[in-house]
């Protein structure tokens, strides 16, 4: 009797964690639908900085920085599972984004220098 309760509240605690992950997954999906969306997570990525080193010469620091890079990771692997198109339009569209700005700074400079 004490197994199958033990059995029950395991199983039961398994169904719990599963509807929660699934729930997590699609909020992902949901957020990445509009560009707004797909632009926070980008900047989550981005200031998470989990496309480049954490390493620091103060260990506190580095410390912090690892844990921010750790929780990005964390969303981007959601993102990799739940919508791995989306993380290559938001990919796409962060670099579109990145080469206006550069052009409109470099047009900024040059009315500025005339």
């Amino acid at each position: 009797m004490i197994e199958t309760d033990s059995k029950k509240r395991k199983e039961e605690s398994n169904r719990i964690e599963k509807r929660k992950r699934e729930r997590e997954l699609s909020d992902i999906r949901a957020i990445s639908l509009i560009p707004e969306g797909r632009r926070f997570i980008w900047r989550i990525l981005e200031d998470a900085k989990v496309f480049a080193s954490c390493y620091d010469r103060h260990n506190g620091d580095m410390s912090f920085y690892e844990g921010k890079r750790d929780l990005g990771l964390m969303v981007w692997r959601d993102v990799i599972i739940s919508v791995p198109e989306k993380y290559v339009q938001m990919v796409n569209e962060h670099e579109s984004d990145r080469k206006r700005e550069e052009k409109e700074r470099i047009e900024f400079e040059k009315k500025l220098s005339e």
